[in-house]
């Protein structure tokens, strides 16, 4: 399930994305490991940032938040 949870969520495609988040929000309900860390040691955070509902449902799911420094 993660690897179906990693590419539902890091599609670069816009109009796949709609889809795709979804299958993201169906797979989290289902149990998915939403700490799984499938890019580089992030959360599946990063690449739902840009959909508000994705964050949500993942905070709403335990997913781990913490902030990172970028150099």
């Amino acid at each position: 399930m993660r690897a179906a949870l990693t590419a539902s969520l890091d599609t670069k495609d816009w109009e796949l994305s709609i889809f795709c988040k979804q299958v993201a929000g169906l797979l989290v309900k289902a149990g998915a490991d939403v700490n799984a860390a499938p890019l580089s040691g992030m959360t599946y955070l990063a690449p739902a940032i840009d959909d508000i509902k994705v964050v949500k449902l993942l905070i709403n799911h335990g997913v781990k938040v913490t902030l990172a420094r970028w150099s």
